[in-house]
């Protein structure tokens, strides 16, 4: 399963690129940050971004347990969900993610997997957000 979040803030476009590996219990994250070309007035301080990371989860249920948790996660972000049946940067109610392609997985206070710390920063950008992302990050990473 591949899902992209994405934001307009600042001048900057901002899209992050997530990607479910269930045969290999990977979870790729792609962040790609660049000048806004619908806001080239604000977008001039923008500096091109581009991170790559991914985790490997221990089994399937830390595998789905991150799925669920991240996804209720993003929620708290100024990410949008692209809905993937419009065009490009067509949001999506987050509420209507269809995860049924996973099962319950352990519980929040049980993930051993998470977000790798490269990417973290990227996604998490508010105090409030680090709340929403416990357990799914390493908050030491995180300058806020």
């Amino acid at each position: 399963m591949k899902i992209l979040y994405f934001a307009h803030i600042d001048g900057a476009e901002r899209l992050l690129n997530v990607e479910f590996d269930p045969k290999s219990l990977s979870v790729n994250f792609k962040y790609d940050e660049d000048k806004d070309p619908s806001h080239e007035e604000e977008s001039g301080d923008v500096v091109p971004v581009s991170v790559s990371d991914s985790v490997k989860c221990t089994d399937k249920d830390q595998f789905d347990g991150f799925a669920r948790a991240l996804a209720k996660a993003m929620k708290s972000t100024s990410f949008s969900l692209q809905d993937p049946d419009q065009g490009l940067f067509a949001n999506m109610d987050q509420d209507k993610l269809k995860l049924d392609e996973f099962g319950a997985g352990v519980p929040l206070e049980q993930l051993t997997c998470q977000i790798p710390s490269k990417v973290v920063p990227y996604i998490v950008r508010t105090k409030y957000a680090v709340k929403q992302f416990q357990n799914l990050i390493d908050d030491k990473v995180l300058d806020l």
